[in-house]
């Protein structure tokens, strides 16, 4: 795995580019956001007079559009985004000017273990397509970390890019998903190829850190996560997640 410095997303141009066209790129994104949002509400949206902070994290936090989500609800929370890219941070910055409690952290994936970033106690981190760029091996550290970090009957929830089993269903997948990104595209006003995007899900480098749904929550089953499971699928794009079981 290459260091996130080798990356195309360290790349300030690269950063504003996925910004851009993210909606287009990602049909399905106000749905997921909504997913995230109804899943907060629904465990934790129990302390909006209260004061004490519900604590989320957000890795890979790009410009802090699900955490927005979140903190659009009135929530009392405090929220820390762990970002490799600076310039992705510093738009996170500009976007939640507004709102109080943040912490901004500038870190990839393969430091998280050695640098204290993740706050102790978080009742919920999530990932929004992040995690699926680094190797196998790196995601079990990432998901013993998550679950050592979390407060017991926290929750972790990842929103990523993943494969079915079958080549054939993926490929159904796949062309389901040009077809979304052109009409998507041409809804919003944007100049988009979607053959850029499908060349990059297929390329070497990228698959071989995909893995299927029942392989991700398997990970988070060998960890000590109760109740991993897949929450939302469309095609190539999943919701799945579990939790720290609470203190006996």
């Amino acid at each position: 795995m290459s260091s996130f410095e080798e990356t195309e997303w360290s790349a300030v141009d690269c950063a504003a580019d996925y910004l851009k066209k993210a909606d287009a790129i990602i049909p399905q994104r106000p749905k997921l956001m909504g997913l995230l949002r109804s899943f907060y509400l629904h465990f934790f949206g129990d302390n909006l007079n209260s004061g004490q902070p519900r604590k989320i994290v957000e890795l890979g936090s790009g410009d802090g559009a699900f955490t927005e989500e979140l903190l659009k609800t009135g929530q009392n929370i405090e929220a820390t985004l762990i970002d490799g890219s600076a310039e992705m941070l510093t738009r996170a910055r500009l976007r939640l000017a507004s709102f109080q409690g943040l912490r901004f952290i500038r870190s990839p994936f393969q430091k998280l273990t050695s640098n204290d970033a993740i706050p102790e106690g978080a009742d919920l981190i999530f990932s929004v397509l992040a995690i699926h760029h680094i190797s196998k091996e790196e995601k079990q550290e990432l998901c013993e970390l998550i679950y050592a970090s979390l407060a017991p009957g926290g929750f972790f929830i990842n929103i990523d890019d993943c494969i079915p089993s079958s080549s054939l269903i993926e490929d159904w997948h796949v062309e389901r998903w040009r077809k979304e990104v052109i009409e998507k595209g041409a809804e919003l006003g944007i100049e988009i190829d979607p053959q850029t995007y499908i060349d990059k899900h297929n390329a070497p480098e990228h698959r071989k850190n995909l893995e299927t749904v029942a392989a991700l929550c398997g990970t988070l089953d060998a960890v000590g996560f109760v109740g991993a499971e897949c929450f939302y699928r469309d095609g190539i794009f999943t919701l799945y997640g579990g939790q720290k079981p609470a203190a006996s």
